[in-house]
């Protein structure tokens, strides 16, 4: 079983270790960019390269990365190129209060296959439902009726000739996407990073949200629907329950590379 197979008293382990308080972590060096502060994470060595932070991780266990330093704030939101050279590769994206992380999304790359999933713990929520969106239209809702969701995943079609991704898959190179890019006809996506978001209006439900390179996703009831934006979002026990406000925003990751561009933020009133 992977380590973000399934979420659960095991994986939460695994995630409080995977994010650790950043007093113990951080890394010495700071970039500022956006009136945003970008600190690396265990061994991760950050530098500004024009509109973008380069983040250089020193091991794939995933310890590495960057904390977005953002103040309260209601929503963020950035693109990103994550690269490896290994066949597979995991991320873990929270978003902080205080120190404390209140949710989290996963991330699972394996060659062609993206699995995404989600936790939410500032607010007491249990499970989330999932949303596919095509052009702006929904396509397809679910909700998980289980504390234990497998990751969701998302595949390129199998034989379409008038399809080609969105933007950069994650875990690819520009050398290795000019490559892949060759069944489709058009290599242009290589060069656009995919967007990433995570969204908690004030007392609101939070919500990550992700730009899809490849578009078949599987829900869980069998269903395989066509998309390129996936909303996962808190389902609550409490609906009246508020959600901490968040100050910080990290990305770990066991690729070699994370290139963080356009990131912003709706400050809290």
């Amino acid at each position: 079983m992977s380590l973000f197979r399934r979420f659960g008293a095991s994986l939460s382990g695994a995630v409080l270790a995977l994010v650790l308080p950043l007093s113990q972590s951080q890394a010495a060096d700071c970039v500022r960019l956006n009136a945003l502060n970008h600190c690396g994470i265990g061994a991760a060595r950050l530098s500004l390269t024009g509109t973008s932070v380069l983040v250089e991780n020193g091991s794939e266990t995933g310890m590495d990365g960057v904390a977005i330093h953002t103040g309260p704030m209601t929503s963020w939101s950035a693109a990103a190129f994550i690269e490896t050279n290994a066949p597979e590769s995991k991320t873990v994206l929270s978003s902080v209060s205080g120190g404390a992380v209140t949710s989290s999304a996963f991330i699972e790359q394996r060659g062609e296959s993206i699995a995404y999933g989600a936790s939410f713990t500032g607010s007491g929520s249990r499970t989330y439902s999932v949303s596919v969106y095509r052009e702006g239209v929904l396509k397809a809702y679910y909700i998980y009726p289980d504390i234990n969701p497998s990751l969701l995943p998302v595949t390129r079609p199998s034989l379409s000739f008038k399809w080609s991704p969105s933007c950069r898959p994650i875990g690819q190179s520009y050398s290795q996407c000019m490559v892949a890019c060759r069944r489709y006809g058009s290599c242009n996506y290589c060069k656009y990073p995919c967007g990433s978001s995570w969204a908690s209006p004030y007392g609101g439900v939070s919500s990550w949200s992700f730009a899809l390179a490849y578009s078949s996703v599987t829900l869980p009831d069998g269903r395989v629907v066509e998309g390129d934006e996936l909303v996962l979002t808190e389902e609550r026990d409490n609906p009246g329950s508020s959600a901490p406000v968040c100050d910080e925003l990290r990305i770990q990751t066991t690729a070699q590379s994370t290139t963080l561009f356009s990131s912003s933020i709706v400050r809290a009133k």
